[in-house]
């Protein structure tokens, strides 16, 4: 949906409309044909007299999805579940303008097919949604109103409420639609903080699994005669036979800090991770966050404090690996071809699945990266950007 252009086309066709809509893209719109609107085939002429998409409403942004149970307790009060984020349903109202009946006819085609899963990829996760909180203000450029959800998907529609003659000159139906959104989080754009050139960091040796020598740490009442025994490390995947293990290896290295002035106070942010291998292979890639409030910053880091991990064994030469916590995927895109894309497999902490943090309540925090040093282009880097999230808008 884009109001703007809607109103831009209808209004050169002689119709009257009495609100501009919101342009947040700033652009200018001449003809369907012209602009190459979404909507327009050359091959389906009616195509071309279709005046666009408006928004009338989009409800569901403001209901924060959280859930919780109560369970009773025997001896009188009740006891609370964990707080349960769950997925955003939203119906959102669109308002189609077009010059005639063929062309309207044509316009919820399109959109019907538009809203589905894309024909050509499809997909169980949905597809990725835009949408501007709020319209720009001159005199805060700063403030973006640009808010993503992923995963988001159709459940109905559209479904045809009414139809109207649109001025003299055009027609026009109000149509509903409802979307689910299984990531409920309103996402602001993401927050660049340093990229990262590997070859320029220092060497050290580096150890990839130090699970093996972290203990849990006792209390004041743990009898030092009768400590219950230590868990013992997770076994080796077996479907990897380069996962390294308890090995030690050199690598170059470097922490990246994020202050806590850099994020909202009161909004969760995660971590969006681009790893380019460049002109050569880049081996044994790893990546952790530290919460700063455990330990602190500063070298050495203490890996047993680490909130989360991912490495990858091996990236070919002229590899993009996005790591995007947004939408809990990793992608990988070989040789810079995008019809390569893949998911690729990635570890977390003592080689166990990977997970996804988030930051909130901290101050700051720490990004340790790492890579064999042996082989390494030049040219190989990382590049670290937080996106912040809010429940509602």
């Amino acid at each position: 949906m884009n109001t703007a252009r809607a109103y831009a086309y209808a209004r050169q066709a002689g119709i009257p409309l009495r609100t501009p809509g919101c342009n947040i893209t700033g652009a200018t719109y001449t003809t369907a044909a012209a602009d190459d609107a979404p909507w327009y085939d050359p091959n389906v002429p009616e195509s071309a007299r279709v005046f666009g998409f408006a928004g009338a409403a989009l409800n569901g942004l403001d209901r924060v999805p959280h859930q919780r149970a109560m369970a009773a307790l025997p001896n009188g009060g009740g006891r609370l579940a964990g707080l349960a984020t769950v997925h955003r349903q939203m119906t959102a109202e669109v308002i189609a303008l077009a010059a005639d009946d063929a062309a309207l006819s044509y316009a919820i085609a399109w959109l019907s097919r538009a809203a589905a899963d894309p024909p050509c990829s499809p997909s169980c996760r949905g597809q990725h949604m835009q949408l501007a909180a709020h319209c720009l203000d001159a005199a805060r450029p700063d403030e973006n109103p640009l808010r993503t959800l992923y995963e988001v998907g159709l459940l109905e529609g559209p479904v045809e409420l009414s139809r109207f003659k649109a001025g003299q000159c055009g027609i026009g139906a109000r149509l509903e639609l409802t979307l689910a959104a299984g990531l409920p989080w309103l996402y602001r754009p993401p927050t660049p903080v340093q990229t990262v050139t590997l070859a320029t960091q220092p060497t050290v040796t580096f150890n990839p699994n130090p699970t093996a020598v972290c203990s849990t740490p006792g209390t004041c009442m743990d009898d030092p005669a009768c400590l219950p025994p230590q868990i013992p490390p997770a076994p080796r995947p077996a479907n990897d036979p380069c996962w390294l293990g308890g090995s030690t290896f050199t690598a170059r290295r470097t922490v990246v800090t994020l202050p806590a002035t850099a994020l909202p106070t009161w909004l969760e942010a995660v971590p969006i991770i681009r790893v380019q291998s460049g002109t050569a292979p880049l081996k044994k890639v790893w990546i952790r966050l530290y919460d700063p409030a455990l330990a602190g910053c500063g070298d050495p880091l203490d890996p047993c404090t680490r909130c989360a991990e991912w490495s990858a064994m091996y990236l070919a030469a002229n590899t993009i690996l996005d790591i995007d916590v947004r939408s809990r995927t990793a992608m990988a895109v070989c040789g810079g071809d995008i019809t390569t894309a893949f998911e690729p497999v990635l570890y977390g902490p003592g080689g166990d699945p990977p997970g996804w943090p988030t930051v909130g309540c901290s101050p700051g925090v720490c990004v340790e990266i790492a890579a064999e040093s042996a082989g390494m282009a030049a040219n190989a880097s990382v590049s670290v950007s937080f996106a912040a999230r809010q429940d509602a808008a």
